[in-house]
């Protein structure tokens, strides 16, 4: 049996039978460094996995698939974030579809943006038919023309009662131009000073010209409400009767002159 030593051999004798024993020896010797054979680590993600082998990247009609599990979080987000204010969107515009706004009231509203807006002028107040008388007289206008045994009547009521209230919450937040503040701040300072037969209200000082800009907000205002289709549809019927009735009573409702405030007031309203 031959044996292999670890001899060194010199350069002179390389063909000798020790020196090539030796190269032999130190290739069959193993390094003490080799490490063994591990198991990989287990797949603790999705990403990690490959998919199934029956997986389909393309439909039959040639359209990717993309499975949710490999969707990052921020496009999950995103798209639901995008999703839902689509579908607001469309419920707004069934909404808009839903209350027509007649065009000889948007003529009115423009003329009047055009008169606070670009001459500093102001609906004199408090106003000489204020919401209140309106809806009062629309009321008895309509009531002969409905059943009193129908619950149309009651639906009248309803309508007329949330139109005023809607107007008495939201006059000070959406239906005042910037122009328009300091005059508002003014008459609620007029009305801790009159008694108890002054106006006290914004329905009992504010007139058509500010109702009609309600109306042609109610949309959008609707739109955040849990109203129903049939809720909706009455809305509109009786929003549409309204608008109808206070366009041919224009001359009467709306103001014909508006008024220009002094200077020291148009100075504190661009200031605002």
């Amino acid at each position: 049996m031959a044996t292999f030593s670890f001899t060194t051999c010199t350069a002179v004798d390389n063909t000798s039978p020790r020196c090539t024993s030796s190269r032999l020896a130190q290739t069959l010797v193993r390094p003490s460094y080799v490490s063994t054979w591990r198991e990989p680590p287990r797949a603790s993600s999705s990403f990690k996995r490959l998919p199934r082998p029956d997986h389909l990247y393309v439909d039959p009609a040639g359209k990717c698939l993309f499975d949710k599990k490999y969707v990052y979080y921020g496009q999950r987000v995103n798209k639901t974030a995008a999703a839902t204010s689509l579908k607001k969107k469309k419920a707004q515009k069934k909404v808009e579809k839903r209350l027509p706004v007649p065009d000889h009231i948007k003529g009115i509203l423009v003329d009047d943006w055009e008169n606070v807006t670009r001459n500093n002028q102001l609906v004199p107040l408090p106003h000489p038919h204020p919401v209140d008388q309106i809806i009062n007289d629309y009321l008895e206008y309509e009531r002969p023309s409905r059943d009193p045994e129908s619950p149309h009547v009651d639906i009248l009521e309803e309508t007329m009662a949330g139109l005023k209230e809607y107007f008495e919450k939201s006059l000070s937040r959406i239906l005042l131009y910037r122009f328009e503040r300091p005059q508002y701040h003014e008459i609620r300072k007029e009305w801790e000073k009159t008694g108890e037969d002054g106006p006290k209200s914004v329905c009992d000082t504010y007139g058509a010209e500010h109702l009609c800009r309600l109306i042609v907000s109610l949309p959008e205002l609707v739109a955040q409400t849990t109203m129903d289709q049939q809720s909706v549809s009455r809305l509109r019927e009786e929003i549409s009767k309204f608008t109808v009735w206070l366009g041919k009573n224009a001359t009467k409702y709306f103001v014909s002159e508006y008024e220009t405030p002094a200077q020291e007031y148009i100075d504190r309203a661009r200031n605002i």
